[in-house]
Formats: structure tokens, sequence, C-alpha cells
């Protein structure tokens, strides 16, 4: 079977055979076209829901500053988002944050105008497992995960309906800091963990008020698509869908044709049947399906008449939420969004979406790239130095590959040296033994017995050789196993797998500020900070 390419890959790289599939290049500035086709102003409601739902979870005046800025009639935001995973999910989080903070100075500079940072927390999300564990690495050196358990079964529901427990999550901040290493920023770390909790709501509200202490001083803002504004707004887009179902569907697929017949693997595909919204039924997000002109709910053994629900997202459009495909198109019909920073498995799905924006009349943003982080620790850089290790190989996955062979040549270097030294040693002594008995007879019993003894010695000594060597290469194991959990842990990149707060409790809250300053949105490839 043919090899797929990386669609991500291939729009970093400026495929022109990907242009067709996006509105926007995002290497290029924003097109006066562009700015005025998302000129108009933010619904005013819509601000004051935002306003009021940052500052219940602690938003600094910066941040209340931007959600004002919104207000102004050619206001702009670069939005980015993410689930609301438990304390803010893998670093690649805060990556998409803060380029989102980079590029709304950098336009607010360009432009002359109010540019916005807003993070979109996917608080719909129903995926439970996704969200419920983060890795860490602890101060032995070990990959740990911390998973979380609320008291009640939180399948199918969204983030926003799963309860923060304080309990059970002041239990997962206890053992985060118990087995990291004491640094002077821990205790203010661990103190802000343990206070938020006491503040009770869902998971998603736990999550909004940590990236906003995060993020304090950057002036981002969290939005929350569940909220009444929100949801009336979206509503309009749902009822397009709800009007013309299989539209979505058809486009969709349409294209993802076209992107595999350029070799690229599509990420979205779907049935005939299949919608793109979700409908709360009985507490849970239920899947909807489209069959001889009515919409079921399978997991519920219910459905609706094209009016009916219809009438339903008029009359109650709290619930009902987009898919992963209406989603874009939403925040793009109630947001002014000029750049969506997404990931590599975003990027390769919003390929699929141009046509989808065309048809609901919303502006596709532009879609930029998240940058790509591998933090190194003091602790890393003591051991990368004494190993003489290449950071870069560690980076891109090589732990394994430095473990072996390293181990592997120390272990033949010393057994060659070994078995060299014992077999000249011990051809000598031949001589030895051939001379002295020639030249009286009666010695060679004596020399024979000292021969066995030095043999004997000789087995004592290359045994504790080989035990010095095991301890080596143990310890040479143990620390490159260190940084292998450290930079590429369970065989996956940092930023996928560990979770920012063990960096803050080494750095501070100004390690948030230092990556603002030191990450450059523009470099594709992965950039090492030295902590």
């Amino acid at each position: 079977m043919k090899a797929r390419r990386e669609l991500a890959r291939d729009y970093l790289n400026g495929s022109a055979e990907l242009g067709e599939f996006f509105q926007h290049d995002f290497r290029s500035p924003p097109s006066a076209d562009f700015l005025n086709e998302l000129a108009g102003g933010v619904d005013s409601a819509l601000i004051d829901e935002v306003q009021r739902y940052n500052e219940k979870l602690g938003a600094d005046e910066r941040a209340l500053e931007n959600i004002a800025a919104l207000r102004e009639h050619d206001a702009l935001a670069v939005v980015s988002g993410q689930q609301a995973g438990i304390f803010t999910g893998p670093l690649y989080t805060i990556y998409k944050a803060l380029a989102a903070v980079q590029l709304s100075g950098r336009y607010r500079s360009t432009l002359g105008r109010a540019v916005v940072p807003i993070f979109w927390v996917a608080a719909d999300d129903h995926d439970f497992d996704e969200i419920r564990s983060i890795q860490f690495v602890d101060w032995r050196g070990r990959l740990r995960t911390l998973t979380y358990t609320p008291p009640d079964a939180a399948g199918g529901l969204s983030a926003f309906d799963i309860p923060a427990d304080e309990d059970r999550l002041a239990e997962l901040v206890r053992t985060l800091d118990e087995e990291t290493a004491d640094r002077d920023a821990k205790g203010e770390i661990v103190s802000f963990l343990r206070e938020t909790l006491s503040g009770g709501g869902s998971l998603a509200d736990w999550f909004g008020r940590l990236i906003l202490r995060v993020f304090r001083g950057t002036g981002l803002i969290v939005f929350f698509a569940h909220k009444q504004r929100a949801r009336q707004l979206a509503a309009e887009v749902l009822a397009e869908e709800i009007r013309s179902p299989g539209v979505t569907t058809g486009l969709i697929n349409e294209t993802s044709q076209k992107l595999i017949s350029l070799g690229h693997e599509n990420r979205v595909e779907k049935k005939p049947n299949e919608t793109h919204f979700f409908i709360y039924a009985n507490g849970r997000r239920r899947k909807v399906l489209f069959e001889r002109d009515r919409y079921y709910l399978p997991e519920e053994d219910t459905s609706f008449g094209r009016g009916e629900m219809e009438r339903l997202c008029e009359s109650e459009p709290e619930r009902l939420s987009p898919n992963v495909v209406l989603r874009p198109v939403v925040q793009g019909a109630i947001l002014p969004t000029l750049d969506y920073v997404a990931g590599p498995g975003e990027i390769a799905y919003w390929a699929q979406l141009r046509r989808v924006f065309e048809r609901f009349g919303v502006p596709m943003a532009r879609v930029f790239p998240r940058p790509h982080v591998a933090l190194v620790t003091r602790r890393c850089v003591k051991l990368i130095e004494k190993r003489n290790v290449n950071i870069q190989d560690m980076v891109d996955g090589g732990a394994a590959s430095i473990v072996e062979g390293n181990a592997g040549a120390e272990s033949s270097t010393h057994e060659r040296a070994l078995a060299k030294a014992s077999e000249e040693i011990m051809l000598q002594f031949e001589r030895y033994l051939d001379e002295i008995s020639a030249l009286d007879s009666s010695l060679g019993a004596s020399a024979a017995k000292l021969k066995r003894k030095i043999e004997y010695e000789l087995d004592k000594l290359n045994q504790k050789a080989h035990a010095a060597h095991d301890r080596r290469t143990d310890q040479l194991q143990g620390e490159t196993g260190e940084l292998a959990a450290n930079l590429f842990p369970g065989g996956k990149p940092q930023e996928r797998a560990l979770n920012i707060f063990p960096y803050l409790m080494e750095s501070g809250w100004t390690l948030i500020q230092r990556l603002v300053q030191n990450v450059d949105v523009d470099v594709t490839d992965y950039q090492i900070v030295d902590l």
C-alpha cells in the first residue's frame, strides 16, 4: 500500500498543491479584503458573557482590557483551543495559547487595531479519557501518570458537566508535590493549585482558572462555547445544517477524495447518515444520525422530525453543540478570527473545511501552525553534558539507540581490553615458565602453581571489572532513561505527553513570560529552551 504523506509537513513546507484547500497563506500578511470581511464587531451580549465568566475564573486586568477591546467595531481575534484537560493537559496546549498571545501582539503593531488572543476551551468534548490524565517525570527520573477518577461515572458527560471534585484532585496535587524535586518556586505553585480547587465547579472551570493564571499578564482570554449567548449564536449555523442534512458531509467527503488523490490521508470521513452536531439528552452528549427524513439518537432510541429538530435548535439552543467539522465554522461565525493556531492534526482536518466555510458564508481563518518546543531542565542539562548526548537526537526520539549504543560500545571495549590483557599476561608467563624450567626443572612445579594462582587472580579481577562495568551500564541506562523520560517520554514528543506544572514548580510563574519572549512562532522546527 502506498504510504500517505503528512499533510501538516507539506503545509509547513509551502506545498503549492495544498493552496486550493486553504483560503489564506499564513506566511503572507492578511489581505485588506479579508480584514474587511472580518469587520463588523462582536455581539455585545456575547462580550458581556465572556467578561462575566473570565472575571469569575480570575482574569487579570489586562485580560479584561482585551475583552473590552472586542467592543471595537474592527476588533480581531487570534484563536486557539484545546480540550479541558486536568492541570491544563499536555504541553502543546500551552504552546498554542502562547502562539495566540504572540501573534495578537504582532498584529496589533502591524495593523494598528485591536487584536486579542482567545483560548477556546473545548468544554463540550465528552471523551473523558482524553482529558483525565497527565504525565510528569518524578524526582527519580521516572515517567509517572496521574489520573483523575471522579466519584460518579463521567462517560458521555461534557467537561463542563464533570465535577472538579476537590478531594480527589487535591490528592493528585499532593502526589505531584511529593514526587517532584523541591525547588524555590514549588511551594507557591502547589498552594495555588490547592486554592483553585476550593472554587468548585467543573473540570472546564478548573481548566479556565489554571490557564488564566498561567498566562496572567499576557492578555489571554478564555472562551466557553457552552454559555447561553454563545449557544444562541451557534444555533444559526446549526439550524442551517439541520435544514439541509447531508450537504456538509458531501463537501467533506469530496474534499477527502481530492486529498487522497494527492497522497494524503483524510482526517475526517463521514458516512452519509452522520450529522455534524450533537444533542444533550438525559445529561449526556449524544450522536445524531439522519435517516428516512428523521434525526435519530441511537444511544437514546429517540428520534425527531426535521421540523422538530429545527424548532428544538431555536427554542433550546443549549442542547445542541457542533462536532469537529462545524466547531471551526461556529468559531468563525461568532468571533472575528484572523488566525487559528493549529496543531498538525488540526491542520490536516482544516484542509477539508474550506468548502464548508463557503457553504455557511463564514470567513475561513488563516491557519497558523503552533510552535514545537522542548523544555530542558537543569538536571537534564547536567546529564547531557556528562554523557555528551546530542539533545536533538533525544528530542527526535533517539533515546533507546543512545542507551544501547553507548552501553554496547562500552561493554565491547572493556571485554576486548580485558581479554587482550589477560592473554598477554599468560603468554608472557608461559615464556617465563619455559625459561625457568630450562634453568632448573625442579622449579617447574612451583612455577606451575604460580601460574594457576595468577589465572585465579586474573579471573577474580575480570569478574570485578565486569561488575564495575555493569554498574556503569546501569548508571548510563538510568541517566539516559531519565533523559528519555524528560525529552521523549513513552516514545512520544515531550510536548504531547508532559504537563507544564512541574516546570512551573522548577522555574516559577515567570517561565511563561520567558517562553513568550524566547519562542519564535515563525520557526517550524523544534525549539529547545534551556530552563
